[in-house]
């Protein structure tokens, strides 16, 4: 067996090959006609490396074994690795036809080993490009105030043993990278829950909720903040608010924590569940129906569900 370690001279690039003619063969070919012809095939032919592979110049190595009596077969090789294959026949003409056939096959291997690694490397630099762009426009979404509207259904303890309340929430945020500010609207009703007499409660809030996103997954997402918000309150079935005989109505105000877990539906839209915790800043006297005083407040807490939408 013998082989022969070559450089074709090609003005970019050369490639070394090394060209392995078995003993069964060399009995029907002139090996070192044959390698001859095979370096001017590829004198003018830049393979390039591998483009998954760095720091690996071109290597080709070309085996050239006999089938059987009638034919030959010239493979492809390189660093371990299978490329292809192809085979002749040496039925017709004299070994320099059969040499000048090898060398053929050959540079065809090599031209076909060119294509595909051409092809590889346009496609890696097409996703690359795409990968970049999805980045850049990522990163400038992030920096772009965006616009989040949530429609929300909310549940909430007041005390937690004075009042329990439940409704609709309406919000409109602006987000700047991470830190956004939520301006919501509230409308919640329920009744007292110790007294004898229970009494209705309708609770109409505005609200400020500055805080921070975080990324935890491509889907999940994770908003915490501060909830600051003042309310309108009206009771029935109460004998005076704030100490005035015949008033139902007064004001009241909270502070709370909230965190949300995002879930993102599409670029535009996702679900959030959203508990919080706070206190009551500003109790609310009464006096119910049988004389007994009561002040409605305390410990605050909630839980919402809401859709956020991008428009």
């Amino acid at each position: 067996m013998a082989a022969l370690l070559v450089s074709a001279r090609a003005a970019a690039s050369p490639a070394t090959f090394v060209v392995e003619i078995t003993p069964e063969v060399e009995s029907v070919v002139d090996s070192r006609f044959t390698r001859r012809l095979v370096q001017l095939e590829l004198s003018e032919l830049e393979v390039p490396p591998s483009p998954t592979v760095r720091n690996q110049p071109t290597a080709l190595f070309f085996r050239v074994v006999r089938l059987d009596e009638s034919t030959l077969r010239v493979e492809l090789w390189e660093r371990g690795n299978f490329y292809g294959a192809r085979s002749i026949s040496t039925l017709t003409g004299k070994a320099q036809l059969h040499a000048r056939r090898i060398a053929l096959a050959a540079a065809e291997l090599a031209r076909r080993l060119r294509r595909d690694r051409l092809a590889e490397a346009a496609r890696l630099r097409r996703q690359a490009r795409a990968a970049a762009s999805a980045a850049s426009s990522e990163a400038l979404r992030s920096k772009t105030p965006r616009l989040v509207v949530a429609p929300s259904f909310g549940a909430s303890l007041v005390g937690p043993d004075d009042l329990w309340l439940a409704g609709p929430s309406l919000s409109a945020s602006v987000h700047a990278g991470a830190a956004y500010i939520d301006l919501g609207a509230s409308w919640w009703t329920g009744r007292t829950r110790a007294d004898a007499a229970r009494s209705w409660v309708q609770w109409s809030e505005l609200s400020l909720a500055p805080g921070a996103s975080l990324e935890l997954s491509p889907a999940l997402g994770l908003d915490a903040g501060l909830v600051a918000a003042a309310a309108m309150v009206r009771l029935g079935r109460v004998q005076t608010v704030d100490a005035i005989a015949n008033q139902k109505e007064t004001y009241s105000a909270r502070l709370a924590a909230r965190a949300a877990l995002t879930l993102s539906l599409s670029p535009s839209t996702s679900l959030a569940l959203a508990p919080e915790a706070g206190a009551v800043l500003r109790h609310v006297p009464v006096t119910l129906l049988d004389g007994t005083s009561k002040r409605y407040g305390g410990l605050w807490l909630g839980v919402g569900f809401a859709a956020q939408i991008e428009p």
